[in-house]
């Protein structure tokens, strides 16, 4: 069975300071971790590193099974959800809540001229009915309340797409609407739990969803 995630020996440096430094972490497709620590621990970081969203300075990451920088990152993002402060700044507030839900099929934010598949409509839909967000459908992103928005956010992570299926390259649209997308972590303690997720827990290894509180 393949991992879900594999950090071999890995280190970020920005600017000659070590963010991380020599981090060694697997997480088995039927794990769910907690990564706890004081700001400015890394815990962001670790987490931009396991969604494919930056590369290490040394070592090996491995997401789904697949290397960084040896696997097409537009490929691999879409079958990650990912949920954060940081993303939620990323999402134009003019763009509806289906839409934002719905784009997580391309693992970008702000909907285009992307063509989606009706089995990425019908997933949406779904995440929407689950997720008890029909009444906030055609709300604009920006109009929403602190919870609503997070609540949009983790329906959006759930919909990344459990499986890799070839779509056209997204970053032409990246590049033409500009949506790219302190201390080591030896101080960041780690704890596995057993997270209860009202029954929508992703099953198996072909996908991942990661919430940054």
């Amino acid at each position: 069975m393949v991992r879900v995630l594999e950090l071999d020996d890995v280190s970020v440096v920005r600017n000659g300071n070590a963010i991380l430094d020599g981090i060694n972490w697997t997480v088995e497709s039927d794990e769910r971790w907690v990564v706890l620590g004081p700001n400015g621990a890394g815990k962001t970081t670790i987490l931009n590193l396991a969604s494919a969203l930056m590369h290490p300075s040394r070592g090996v990451v491995r997401v789904l099974g697949e290397q960084l920088g040896r696997v097409d990152v537009f490929d691999l993002r879409p079958r990650i959800g990912f949920a954060s402060t940081a993303m939620a700044r990323r999402i134009p507030r003019d763009e509806t809540v289906f839409d934002v839900v719905l784009t997580a099929a391309y693992s970008v934010t702000g909907r285009w001229n992307e063509e989606y598949e009706d089995v990425d409509q019908r997933r949406a839909e779904r995440v929407m009915r689950e997720w008890r967000l029909d009444a906030l459908r055609d709300r604009l992103f920006g109009t929403l309340s602190d919870g609503e928005q997070k609540r949009v956010q983790i329906g959006r992570a759930v919909h990344a797409r459990p499986a890799a299926r070839r779509r056209p390259d997204p970053r032409r649209r990246a590049d033409r609407r500009g949506d790219h997308g302190g201390a080591p972590l030896g101080g960041v303690r780690t704890a596995a739990r057993g997270l209860h997720e009202r029954g929508r827990a992703l099953r198996g290894s072909r996908s991942v969803v990661l919430i940054l509180c």
